[in-house]
């Protein structure tokens, strides 16, 4: 007998990562799985299949979660097929990481409609199904950077704080109502996105983590389960972290990068940060495969805007076969 048997769940962001795995592992469980994408793609439609050979229910919704509208006709949709919403997971999200002095209006409208809007949508929607069964369980994927801030994402930091906020007001709005709200906040995940960063990067990470090892999708599917199921029942309004406390974790980029790059860290307010031309440069590096020793200590490349590119190929005299290759990275 599974810890989910009869539920149902909504996970939204599911076809790949983070979201995949709380679908699997609650279809594990016995949940019947509802999950919504921005478009239903092959790798949704093979989520689909894998959850289905689990002998569940499973259906793959595309949805617009940052539309009001939208989300409402999906939730209302997935109660007529699946008959109840026991679950409701809101792990759509996306990053447009940037200082704040560059950030523009359309990275912080776009972060904050994806991630914190979306939630508010599916959390309105749900609701009245969940009071009707006078049960249901909310879990809101947030960040340590939502808790603790982190520099150059001010935008995803305030979206991920705000979801915390969001689950801790839903447990005190709803809780006699039988519904409960919690929020994760994971740490530093393996995933496909951390996989594209050097070995001795991530065995960096891994000295600063207690347990010497990032987590996985799979640890953060365990904590999503707990709270999930009725092993959960008298936890409500928490925020489980997961894996890392980024106030422990120390990185001197500038101490640790090659003398020749020191020249492109800018030094802001005592926050050491990358300057954008130099983010596009080892984009360049990265395309022509040269060795990549000498910026291993490089941790990730925000997301540029299209002034800061153009910026940045003035500023370096990019070729025109230079500029083509970067184009075709971007």
């Amino acid at each position: 007998m599974g810890l989910l048997d009869g539920k149902t769940a909504i996970v939204t962001g599911a076809a790949r990562g983070i979201g995949k795995a709380i679908a699997l592992k609650f279809a594990a469980e016995g949940a019947n799985i509802a999950f919504t994408d921005l478009v239903i793609d092959e790798n949704a439609e093979k989520t689909r299949v894998e959850l289905e050979a689990m002998g569940v229910k499973a259906k793959g919704y595309a949805s617009n979660a940052a539309n009001f509208e939208d989300t409402a006709k999906v939730v209302e949709e997935i109660h007529k097929d699946f008959g109840r919403i026991d679950i409701l997971v809101n792990n759509a999200g996306i990053t447009r990481d940037g200082l704040m002095m560059r950030m523009s209006e359309q990275q912080w409208d776009m972060v904050i409609n994806v991630n914190l809007k979306s939630a508010f949508n599916f959390i309105h929607a749900c609701t009245p199904v969940m009071m009707r069964q006078k049960a249901g369980s909310i879990i809101n994927m947030a960040s340590v950077v939502g808790v603790h801030g982190n520099a150059g994402q001010a935008n995803y930091a305030a979206s991920k704080a705000g979801m915390i906020a969001l689950a801790k007001s839903i447990a005190q709005e709803l809780g006699s109502r039988g519904i409960r709200a919690n929020a994760i906040a994971p740490g530093f995940i393996l995933t496909d996105m951390t996989a594209a960063l050097s070995d001795e990067v991530r065995a960096e990470w891994a000295k600063k983590i207690p347990l010497r090892r990032g987590g996985t999708p799979e640890d953060v599917a365990n904590i999503a389960t707990f709270l999930a199921s009725d092993m959960s029942s008298y936890v409500s309004g928490q925020v489980i972290q997961v894996n890392i406390d980024p106030d422990k974790v120390e990185v001197d980029f500038y101490d640790e990068a090659p003398k020749q790059y020191k020249n492109y860290i800018l030094d802001i307010d005592g926050i050491l940060v990358m300057n954008p031309v130099y983010l596009i440069w080892s984009k360049l590096i990265r395309a022509s495969k040269k060795d990549l020793t000498d910026i291993k200590w490089l941790l990730s490349i925000p997301q540029l805007t299209d002034e800061e590119l153009s910026e940045g190929m003035d500023d370096l005299g990019l070729k025109k076969s230079e500029i083509a290759l970067l184009e075709s990275l971007l």
